[in-house]
């Protein structure tokens, strides 16, 4: 999918809230040694209830084209078509928590699993206070 096209997708929803993020760092490095930043954009959809969040288009379309996780219910990852590169693709992951929906898009370098799973935690944890 081409960012154009999950845009619309995100459109049709018929979420009653949507607040985006996009968060750039970098691990620690030494002096002198190369920076390798990341970025993350984040996407909260907040739905009048859980039904909802489990039920709209965003989730449809990431059912149709992703994976589910293994032994996480509601957490999808797919992959999704890079704004900045041509031809490459960049890791999307899709969780529902309450009537929440929360997608993330991972920049193009630097993931591991573990990484993966820090940001998506830190996401779920402050979608809970909203």
């Amino acid at each position: 999918m081409s960012p154009d096209q999950t845009n619309v997708i995100f459109g049709q929803s018929r979420a009653d809230q949507a607040l985006t993020a996009v968060v750039r760092g970098h691990d620690p490095v030494a002096a002198g040694q190369v920076i390798n930043p990341r970025e993350v954009r984040e996407l909260v959809l907040i739905f009048s209830n859980h039904e909802r969040a489990i039920d709209n288009a965003v989730t449809d379309a990431v059912r149709k084209c992703g994976s589910p996780s293994t032994g996480a219910p509601d957490v999808y990852r797919t992959l999704v078509k890079s704004q900045n590169v041509d031809d490459l693709m960049i890791a999307g992951r899709m969780e529902i928590v309450d009537n929440k929906l929360i997608w993330l898009e991972f920049d193009e370098i630097g993931w591991n699993e573990a990484s993966y799973q820090k940001v998506a935690d830190l996401a779920r944890s402050e979608a809970g206070r909203l």
